[in-house]
């Protein structure tokens, strides 16, 4: 069955405002960053939670288009008014002009429930006068009788067996009209719905609309009371019924004595009044001694289903000034005779046990939750009730039960933010200092950029003046750099590429230099050693090379020279005369040691032999 009661994740925008109006906590927050779920189980459809969201996230099952289908296609449907239609088209100049409305979009017949509640009032006037020791619950309001049922089950047998206006009422019609219509409850109440929709198939009202839906219906049809007619109230009609929006009208109808020595009712209206006085009947019910009128909301004409959001007083005063004028125009109407014709009418009514334990936490999980939350000992338990829930005790227990979360405990989060401003601020100023750290270290950085640029292209210049030719190439023996000179020892055809391509970078050293370098390019990259001075023949000439790694296994260069070019032969042959005259001179000093050496040892063995020969006189 669809829900009665729903929330968009969409337009949700996770303010919680619904879980703390909940009476009954009903509203599960699941985890901080997404949209609150309504359990169903506990559900009492009060519609608090639809009234307090700003941002029109929560929604209630509507019905107006179903009817408005029905008035379209011109089948039987009959209106039924809640008495509280009084305070809530005070807008209309008259009262009349709405059921003129409501005939003219289609609705065969109108009815208020204002004489269903003159025949209520009577039973009760019956059973509070014939008292049995047994104090009763007025069971008008379903809000009330849905939280008993489902929260407080032991006062269950304590409701009134009586069914609400609008279930007396369309027994009442039904006495009257064929099975053809279909009824329509009009009401301020959400929880009127929810009542219908648990009664099932065997429900003898088709469709209930709010206050609001009808509003939205009149607009469908584009119609307005300027538009319209006066009509009245199809009969049958009460007088003091119109009462019954205001929270004790229905016991001042009953005519059951308000009076603090009589003692025999006490009205309670309001969520909060609602709920601890059920509890005080639990608990206190024989020494109270008194039966319980209760509404959830301060009387219909504060109900969830209004549009009307003027002052309650206000609301009240335009409820019993309408009955003023109904009793001074039509004085008979206040006999009993109105309702005789209706009392064998069977009113009564069954309820059930719809209670459902929630698992009971044990004390060290009560504790665990109450610690997490800042809540060491019992002295750190506020109890400020901005949770939703009256105790930080309770709290901790519906967040063992899954209900809530520890993000919904106002002081642990406001402790946590203040934690968190004061990290946040300590943060930002270490980044403040890292922030005129890095502004410093980038000024530097831009000077050590600037002097590397100018060194870079200082080097440059020289790498291209050089006479040598050199070449850097990687691990594939891929130019990765050449200079000019390098250009010009490969020839004609390497200048023509390099005019393509500037350094020749890409190209393969394989294609341009004799095979007898590759070996020794290969063996450079392979062992990171250097090879200097190695002459390897090139056409009718060769080159001096010298390879030398400059990254290991990736990057290594070469130096190449062409001996016969006429700017490095004098060079060249100076160098390697240099070289000759270095061997020589290394020759020569190693002959004079070696005979400097042999002539030593000979000096030696001569000395030994003549000191032999000689006698000991001569010695």
């Amino acid at each position: 069955m669809e829900p009665l009661i729903s929330i968009s994740s969409d337009k949700c925008k996770v303010c919680y405002a619904c879980v703390r109006s909940c009476p009954v906590k009903a509203i599960k927050v699941i985890s901080p960053d997404k949209s609150p779920i309504i359990d169903s189980k506990r559900c009492i459809s009060c519609g608090s939670c639809v009234r307090v969201c700003k941002f029109e996230a929560i929604s209630y099952l509507q019905q107006w288009e179903q009817v408005r289908y029905l008035l379209i296609n011109n089948k039987p449907i009959v209106a039924i008014l809640d008495p509280s239609y009084v305070s809530e088209f005070s807008d209309f100049p008259d009262f009349r002009k709405l059921i003129g409305m409501l005939k003219f979009i289609g609705f065969k017949k109108v009815f208020d429930t204002s004489i269903a509640v003159e025949l209520l009032a009577y039973h009760y006037h019956n059973l509070v006068d014939d008292f049995k020791g047994k104090h009763y619950i007025m069971s008008n309001c379903p809000v009330v009788v849905a939280y008993v049922e489902r929260f407080v089950p032991s006062v269950l047998n304590n409701l009134a067996p009586l069914v609400t206006p609008m279930g007396a009422m369309v027994k009442l019609l039904k006495e009257n009209l064929s099975n053809d219509y279909s009824f329509v409850y009009i009401t301020p109440c959400i929880a009127a719905k929810e009542e219908v929709r648990l009664q099932g198939d065997s429900a003898l009202i088709n469709y209930v609309l709010t206050f609001e839906e009808i509003r939205k219906l009149f607009s469908a049809f584009q119609v307005t009371d300027k538009m319209i007619e006066y009509a009245e109230i199809d009969p049958p009609s009460g007088c003091l019924g119109y009462l019954y929006p205001v929270s004790n009208g229905i016991v001042q109808i009953a005519k059951i004595s308000e009076a603090l020595l009589d003692n025999k009712v006490i009205t309670g209206e309001g969520e909060n009044m609602m709920i601890g006085y059920l509890n005080d009947f639990e608990k206190y019910s024989d020494a109270i001694g008194c039966h319980f009128n209760l509404f959830y909301c301060k009387g219909c004409v504060s109900g969830p289903g209004t549009t009307n959001r003027q002052n309650h007083l206000l609301l009240r005063s335009i409820v019993i000034e309408h009955t003023k004028q109904l009793i001074k125009a039509n004085p008979k109407a206040l006999s009993e005779s109105t309702i005789e014709k209706y009392l064998s009418i069977d009113l009564s009514r069954t309820f059930h046990d719809n209670y459902h334990i929630q698992p009971q936490p044990s004390e060290e999980k009560i504790r665990e939750i109450l610690l997490a939350t800042g809540k060491k000992d019992v002295s750190e338990e506020v109890d400020c009730r901005a949770c939703g829930f009256d105790s930080c005790r309770s709290f901790a227990i519906a967040v063992a039960q899954g209900i809530t979360t520890t993000d919904m405990c106002i002081t642990f989060s406001l402790q946590n933010q203040r934690n968190y401003t004061h990290a946040l601020r300590v943060t930002n100023e270490k980044l403040a200092r890292i922030q005129e750290a890095l502004i410093e270290s980038e000024k530097k950085m831009r000077m050590e950029q600037e002097i590397a640029r100018e060194a870079s292209e200082m080097l440059t210049a020289m790498f291209q003046k050089l006479r040598a030719g050199i070449v850097i190439f990687d691990q594939h023996l891929k130019i990765v750099r050449s200079n000019q000179s390098f250009v010009n020892i490969l020839g004609d055809e390497a200048a023509q590429i390099n005019d393509v391509v500037p350094g020749l970078v890409g190209a393969d050293l394989r294609t341009l230099l004799p095979k007898e370098f590759i070996p020794l390019a290969n063996y450079v990259l392979e062992h990171n050693e250097e090879i200097l001075n190695k002459d390897i023949p090139s056409g009718d000439g060769f080159l001096n090379v010298s390879v030398f790694p400059i990254k290991k296994n990736k990057i290594a260069g070469a130096i190449l020279r062409d001996p016969y070019q006429p700017d490095v032969r004098k060079e060249e042959i100076i160098n390697r005369l240099d070289e000759v005259i270095n061997r020589h001179l290394d020759m020569v000093q190693k002959i004079g040691y070696l005979l400097g050496e042999g002539a030593a040892e000979t000096e030696r063995m001569l000395n030994s032999i003549i000191q032999t020969f000689k006698t000991k006189e001569e010695k």
